[in-house]
């Protein structure tokens, strides 16, 4: 049976291609070594020109539905690669758009400054499940952080170096350097 690896990482406001390129690009290579990516948007169509929390679908569209799904596949693949990009500051145009404000207290934050949350959720799921976690970062705060870094089973900087580990560990033997 192959072996396979979840690819956690941002969803919620992502256009399609920031939320699949990079897990496709990555499932693509884990492929060539024989290890089967898992995307966690395999059965969330796009309904906007942004991934949101809730769309029209019951099956699977709902915040329930998202994170059974999503608990699941933390549960069921042989390791997680987390990815949680440092998020940047929006130009001055655009700062309105970033900003949320909590229905129940009136506070304001910047949306696109928040890290993953579900991603932080897969990632401690992992590790209550004995899943190892490969988390790539290059978030001066999500490094920082200790349940955080207690959480993932290995802490890197590049998707590079994301890569080499899940492969190091799920590919196989090697003969002459090479995984087989």
């Amino acid at each position: 049976m192959r072996p396979t690896v979840y690819l956690a990482g941002p969803i919620t406001d992502q256009t399609e291609s920031q939320a699949n390129d990079w897990r496709r690009e990555v499932a693509a290579q884990l492929k060539a070594e024989g290890i089967h990516g898992v995307s966690p948007l395999r059965c969330e169509p796009l309904h906007e020109e942004r991934y949101t929390t809730t769309y029209p679908d019951q099956r699977f569209g709902t915040p329930r539905a998202i994170g059974s799904k999503n608990l699941f596949d933390v549960r069921m693949c042989d390791m997680t690669l987390a990815y949680m990009p440092r998020q940047s500051e929006p130009d001055d145009n655009a700062q309105a758009a970033y900003e949320i404000e909590h229905p129940d207290t009136n506070i304001r934050f910047k949306r696109d400054l928040l890290p993953s949350l579900g991603t932080i959720c897969e990632i401690a799921w992992a590790k209550a499940y004995e899943r190892p976690a490969v988390l790539v970062t290059n978030d001066p705060r999500i490094k920082s952080h200790p349940v955080i870094d207690s959480c993932a089973g290995w802490l890197v900087e590049t998707m590079e170096e994301g890569l080499d580990i899940v492969i190091g560990v799920l590919g196989g033997d090697t003969v002459n350097g090479k995984h087989v």
